[in-house]
């Protein structure tokens, strides 16, 4: 079964041949598992089709989420991260 198929299965509950499967990972495991995550990414491809990552236009931000250091998110809130390929902790929430 293809993949657009076994998605529109499962979204009308007519018993695909599987789940449909996606795997998403923060960027850390491209930083430290390129060759793992590019295998894994072979053997178990994607069954959802998406956009570009870069599909809209960016919002107003300031920073990398996943580099160390601070970054502000669209909303206004401030993150500390410490940590390369991760997402940091909110240290200046909205509310």
């Amino acid at each position: 079964m293809k993949s657009r198929e076994r998605v529109r299965r499962t979204l009308e509950f007519e018993n695909p041949d599987r789940p449909p499967f996606e795997l998403w990972v923060l960027p850390w495991t491209h930083l430290h598992y390129p060759e793992e995550l590019e295998e894994i990414q072979k053997s178990f491809p994607s069954d959802f089709a998406g956009p570009p990552l870069e599909y809209r236009q960016k919002p107003a931000t300031q920073g990398n989420p996943h580099r160390i250091g601070s970054y502000v998110d669209e909303w206004g809130c401030e993150f500390t991260n410490i940590q390369d390929g991760v997402i940091g902790e909110v240290k200046t929430p909205l509310i």
